[in-house]
């Protein structure tokens, strides 16, 4: 649902007269750590991802497709790896414009041929608590697309229809020919959660082949006869349906929510033994199947697998994933934390390698730390700040977070550095410092701050740059720097006000802003809070000496209210001035992973409502809890934006030439763009024209890369032409400029 919405307010926000500035994902900056080049820095962290591999590209490759689960509803996120094929090698490049491509995606997904086409199709979770099945075709340019295709459902065993297939948004189930007989079946667990389920796929059997007729079967409500207790990792053999629980209950009468599932056949001889990931416990549990491909029966199981290597310790619920991702022809082990909450945040992702050199797979542990080890990731959360750290004059990046997993009730939160080591021009970052400051150990008096989230400016006018932190308790923490303006900085702990400055408490998870609101030269602070509006602090000191009164000057900053559900909204500000004018832009993120956009209007900083500009800027939504820092980093006059989420890492975005902010009463063409969707040949017509005035089009795909331009000069008011493109995407936005008149609108490729 969230992909539905998001894609209506994306192209309100784009497909207005009056055009917003466009920010377009970058991943052209280079980051290093240490001496190692990282590659794919801007991809945004993982903190519970999933995998499943898919060719993107049509090139006959498997490529990668990555869901990081949210904690809030439409809280995922999706990312895509076009896999370079070189063989024995992890070959993957970041390559998030095939994202657009797929279908909703959300809770859990697999991957899988269902219809045998040759493409790869999606299953995902679907309210309330089923299957939803989307099949794939592949386009003439390569290209996916996809349909839906409805709930998968099955025929009882006393022949009722219809009945939707039981998968808990919770769990994550199997799909895999389970009998062999060429089509894909579903293992999933029960309605109690103890005893798993076999749903028998009758493509085969009813005459249709493996073709776009699906139709299910349940076959066993207890498949493998075995029972997940809850309350000890290594399940109960033996128990085949109809048997009494082992602690006495009836089967059925409680609910032990959380278990995932992978099914694979370990030793050749096709039986699918699986491998179980418990809410409640660190382990994954591997059943060896000693049944018939009709009736299978766990025959044995290893409760910390792989024993005979480094066992899977994940601290809470981990999941399986079987996919190759060496190119070596041999199916490899993903495995990741299913919780999205006070799980493991940084090494997440553990790959286990086949190494084996015949049917019986052996899995060797490589790292905890697959595809992160190439990200920035702080952990959970990230909240990016631009500054000159060392007064070399270029923009260089402190980011806060929530913190690093350390048990579950912990968090180890602190400031990362990374300094620009490129030039004026062409920016380059290094990461220096995991623990900037030391700001693990820093104490507020009570226990050591968590969800670090800094701001910069000169607060106490001696030409240096200061810095204020806001923390989870909602309180802010200055520290003056001591260097004189142009030196490396210097942070200091401001004795009196460290701990709390000026005693101003905002409630909880407070984000700031430094910005001089009211034009009197001295520095003033909106500050973000959790139910997702802003307190304004207006600076009531001199230009040497800051001071805020505790209580805001504005409880209701602009009437910014940016709640995503009845409790939260986690804004988070910083104001900038878009197309470089003289009009500054609030922009506001928030819990949901949006960005919106509010004209700041200081005479109204005391009461009044902002007007919101853009409720869904540019289009960007990092999945959840986005905070963001803007600055002109390699000094062509354009903006560059560095996005954080809970994810723990960086989107990286950058202003593009392609539209501006305009004034309400500039002129605008009228457009109409048709056959719309086209298999990229268009006919565009369009109004509102000055005769013999040249007009520019333009016309960028979803990244912001521009892929088409021209200029023409009209004859009339209005004019109709075609456009041609060898498309590559879904959706592209097309700019028309003359003169101070122009328009945006959407072109849709199939």
């Amino acid at each position: 649902m969230k992909f539905i919405i998001s894609l209506f307010l994306l192209l309100a926000a784009y497909y207005t007269t009056n055009a917003q500035n466009f920010f377009a994902q970058d991943n052209t900056i280079p980051v290093s750590n240490g001496t190692k080049q990282l590659k794919y820095p801007w991809a945004g962290g993982l903190n519970n991802p999933q995998f499943a591999a898919a060719d993107l590209d049509g090139d006959g490759t498997d490529d990668l497709v990555v869901l990081n689960r949210g904690a809030i509803a439409g809280g995922q996120y999706v990312l895509t790896f076009i896999n370079g094929g070189t063989p024995n090698q992890v070959d993957y490049t970041y390559a998030p414009e095939y994202t657009f491509n797929l279908p909703p995606l959300e809770h859990w997904m697999l991957s899988n041929d269902f219809n045998c086409d040759g493409v790869p199709d999606f299953i995902t979770s679907a309210a309330p608590a089923v299957m939803m099945l989307y099949t794939g075709t592949r386009l003439p340019n390569g290209r996916l697309q996809y349909a839906q295709q409805g709930f998968l459902n099955y025929t009882t065993q006393t022949g009722t229809t219809g009945t939707n297939i039981f998968v808990s948004p919770v769990d994550i189930p199997a799909m895999i020919d389970v009998n062999d007989d060429g089509d894909v079946d579903v293992l999933t667990f029960d309605f109690s959660g103890f005893k798993l389920e076999y749903y028998e796929n009758l493509s085969v059997e009813t005459g249709n082949g493996c073709g776009d007729t699906i139709g299910f079967e349940i076959r066993s409500y207890c498949w493998d006869e075995f029972e997940e207790t809850g309350i000890t990792k290594a399940v109960n053999l033996f128990l085949p349906c109809g048997a009494p629980k082992t602690d006495g209950e009836v089967e059925g009468s409680a609910r032990h929510a959380g278990s995932s599932v992978m099914a694979f056949d370990e030793n050749g001889d096709g039986l699918k033994e699986v491998l179980l990931g418990d809410i409640t416990f660190q382990n994954v549990v591997k059943l060896l199947n000693g049944g018939r491909l009709d009736s299978a029966v766990a025959i044995a199981q290893d409760s910390v697998f792989p024993s005979y290597n480094r066992s899977i310790d994940l601290p809470v619920f981990p999941a399986c994933f079987y996919t190759d991702v060496n190119n070596d022809g041999k199916e490899d082990l993903l495995v990741a934390p299913n919780t999205p909450n006070r799980g493991l945040n940084h090494n997440c992702a553990w790959w286990y390698k086949d190494t084996s050199s015949n049917a019986n797979v052996v899995f060797e542990f490589q790292t905890d730390s697959f595809m992160t080890n190439d990200m920035l990731d702080f952990g959970e959360g990230a909240y990016p700040a631009f500054a000159d750290i060392n007064g070399d004059g270029l923009m260089d990046m402190v980011v806060g977070n929530s913190g690093y997993y350390e048990n579950t009730t912990s968090f180890i939160s602190g400031l990362a550095l990374l300094i620009n080591v490129g030039t004026a021009s062409a920016p380059a970052y290094k990461l220096i410092d995991t623990d900037y400051m030391g700001f693990s150990n820093f104490t507020t008096g009570v226990q050591k701050i968590r969800s670090i989230v800094p701001a910069f400016g000169d607060m106490n006018g001696d030409g240096a740059i200061d810095m204020i932190v806001g923390d989870q308790l909602g309180s802010l923490h200055y520290f003056p720097n001591q260097a004189a303006a142009g030196d490396s900085m210097e942070l200091v702990i401001e004795p009196t006000g460290g701990y709390q400055y000026k005693d101003i408490d905002v409630g909880n998870f407070a984000k700031p802003e430094i910005f001089d609101v009211n034009g009197d030269n001295l520095p003033d602070l909106i500050v973000g809070r959790a139910p997702g509006s802003l307190y304004y602090y207006e600076n009531i000191g001199t230009t040497t000496n800051p001071n805020f009164n505790s209580i805001p000057s504005n409880y209701a900053f602009g009437e910014v209210l940016v709640k995503v559900n009845s409790l939260d909204g986690l804004s988070a500000p910083r104001v900038v001035y878009l197309a470089h004018n003289t009009q500054p832009y609030l922009m506001v993120s928030n819990l949901a992973g949006y960005i919106e956009l509010y004209e700041l209007n200081a005479s109204q900083r005391y009461s009044g409502r902002f007007k919101r500009v853009n409720g869904f800027f540019s289009g960007i939504d990092i999945g959840e809890s986005a905070s963001l820092a803007v600055a002109d980093i390699d000094n062509d006059g354009k903006w560059e934006m560095a996005v954080g989420s809970k994810r723990g890492g960086i989107n990286f975005y950058q202003e593009t030439d392609y539209v501006g902010i305009n004034d309400a009463a500039v002129p605008v063409i009228s457009a109409r763009a048709y056959p719309n969707p086209s298999d990229g040949n268009w006919q565009i017509a369009l109004g509102e024209l000055t005769p013999n005035a040249p007009m520019v089009i333009s016309i960028v795909d979803v990244l912001g890369k521009e892929v088409y331009t021209s200029t023409h000069t009209p004859v009339d008011t209005k004019t109709s032409f075609p456009i041609q493109l060898q498309v590559g995407s879904s959706i592209y936005f097309c700019r028309v400029q003359q003169g101070a008149s122009s328009t945006v609108f959407r072109l849709l490729a199939h």
